[in-house]
């Protein structure tokens, strides 16, 4: 009888543990992305630099509690359509030289150097630079995106535009 008790406080330790594990949350760290570059030798805009935008906001939100901040000062095409990174962070900034349709990141002078953001689908090419676009997205897991590059939120003969558009897939703000 004395076996028996063990076994059953041990059993029951462990069937507590194991419950423990499957039922309380896992509590993941918010995370954002701060995105720009030293534009490269070929590209338009060769040798302007948006990276000490990109290391200050990145650097800002990192001082947020529970915030995982990560940057990226030579994001490829690959990076940027990556829906963990566009769409599911909480809080992404991108500094770039932009229209109220795109805006663009040019490390290098390759297709996959020649990057950005735009407001049609993923794939989206204009003046060279192969865009990850909003419009293949949902923005829903982005409490904050910030385009930092002229007309973003501009009107040129029509009503899309960078702001406008995440705040159509569901960014809780945008600026």
């Amino acid at each position: 009888i004395i076996m028996q008790k063990k076994y059953f406080k041990v059993s029951s330790g462990l069937l507590f543990l194991l419950c423990l594990f499957n039922f309380v949350p896992t509590v993941n760290a918010a995370t954002a992305y701060s995105v720009g570059t030293l534009y490269g030798s070929g590209t338009n805009h060769a040798g302007d630099d948006f990276r000490t935008n990109v290391i200050n906001a990145s650097n800002e939100y990192a001082k947020i509690s529970g915030m995982d901040s990560n940057r990226n000062t030579q994001p490829t095409y690959t990076f940027m359509k990556k829906t963990s990174v566009l769409g599911n962070s909480k809080v992404f900034f991108i500094n770039g030289h932009a229209n109220n349709h795109y805006i663009t990141l040019g490390y290098t002078n390759t297709t996959e150097g020649r990057t950005g953001i735009s407001v049609y689908n993923d794939g989206w090419t204009g003046n060279g630079y192969k865009t990850a676009g909003l419009n293949s997205r949902s923005m829903s897991g982005t409490t904050l995106i910030t385009f930092v590059g002229c007309e973003t939120a501009g009107y040129v003969g029509d009503t899309d535009n960078l702001t406008d558009k995440a705040l159509s897939k569901g960014a809780k703000a945008v600026v």
